[in-house]
């Protein structure tokens, strides 16, 4: 039986709280906050509740924590819980900046314990059956990845800015998509809506990969409309991702009928060219679900985690390196 607490139980860690008391395998000992009027969540899941977390990891002999807490507090809560001999499952991003993120993957290193960021978009079903499409050659080679993702800003995200709450998730699905490191970073922002002014809430995201292929971000938080998408455009396949549908979309492309024209020939094809588009729909399940049985899984059976600290370190520095970009005008190249 592998014994967990959470560490904040607000809007995401109570999600943490709700899986891990129905996994069969695992018991919920304890959950902690400094806000006292989380008790209610121990309540409900029948676990201890503890306002100090210093005196949850030093009275329970946990095995694991899920860290939840603002991403300013990440790399205290979460190198305190590897001294404490706890495997931990940090929130995304890692930490604010790369010197404290490499300090939380030194500390589990040196303790022997396992470290994975919960970047949960790569636990999504249509991430997966994507990157299965993408490996098999179905969309053929890579062109370009576009990423919207736009909501309506939530009061509780004081803490940072759009690239560092929402982008990161893109940024980290086109690595792991493509497999391939940024060589150049421009980004354009600005600020219209959130109470504190040196965030942005709506910016775009450029990215140029060593292979040529190029990633775009759009992000808004003054969007009336919820958006998730990604589409990827191959010289097989166009392929539009709905994350929160879970739904594909397979366009067939022209370019490899056109190798094999000549431009007046081309002039006659495209006038006839009806593409097939193809619907693939995911199971509908619930991506923090995936996300932590593959935690406990990999305490279980004693293999690597999904997402290591190295893999959230890599999209952490590009996401600073945009919002680098946007602030100083100018492209900025990777080292």
């Amino acid at each position: 039986m592998i014994r967990v607490g959470v560490i904040g139980i607000g809007n995401m860690g109570q999600h943490h709280a709700r899986h891990y008391s129905n996994f069969p395998n695992v018991k919920l000992v304890a959950v902690a906050d400094a806000d006292k009027k989380r008790l209610a969540v121990a309540k409900k899941y029948g676990c201890k509740f503890y306002a100090d977390y210093r005196k949850m990891l030093k009275e329970e002999k946990l095995d694991c924590v899920s860290v939840a807490v603002p991403t300013a507090l990440h790399a205290k809560v979460a190198i305190d819980a590897l001294n404490n001999g706890a495997h931990v499952l940090v929130e995304k991003p890692i930490s604010y900046d790369l010197n404290s993120a490499n300090k939380i993957m030194k500390t589990a290193r040196k303790n022997g314990l396992k470290l994975m960021v919960g970047h949960i978009e790569r636990f999504n079903p249509v991430i997966k059956r994507t990157k299965e499409l993408i490996d098999n050659k179905e969309v053929g080679d890579i062109l370009s990845l576009d990423a919207k993702r736009l909501a309506i800003y939530h009061p509780r995200i004081r803490d940072c800015g759009i690239i560092i709450d929402l982008g990161i998730h893109d940024i980290d699905l086109m690595n792991f998509i493509l497999n391939q490191e940024v060589k150049r970073v421009y980004a354009v922002a600005n600020h219209r809506f959130v109470p504190n002014p040196r965030f942005e809430d709506y910016a775009n995201v450029l990215l140029t990969f060593k292979n040529g292929v190029i990633g775009r971000i759009e992000l808004s938080w003054i969007s009336p409309r919820k958006v998730r998408e990604l589409s990827i455009s191959g010289t097989k396949n166009y392929c539009k991702v709905d994350l929160i549908q879970q739904r594909i979309e397979m366009t067939d492309s022209f370019l490899e009928t056109k190798e094999h024209l000549t431009w007046k020939d081309y002039q006659e094809f495209i006038k006839k060219f009806t593409p097939r588009i193809r619907i693939l729909q995911e199971s509908n399940v619930e991506p923090l679900f995936i996300e932590l049985k593959e935690f406990i899984t990999a305490i279980e059976k004693d293999k690597p985690v999904p997402i290591s600290g190295k893999d959230a370190i890599k999209a952490l520095k590009i996401a600073l390196l945009a919002i680098k970009s946007y602030r100083e005008n100018k492209i900025i190249r990777v080292d």
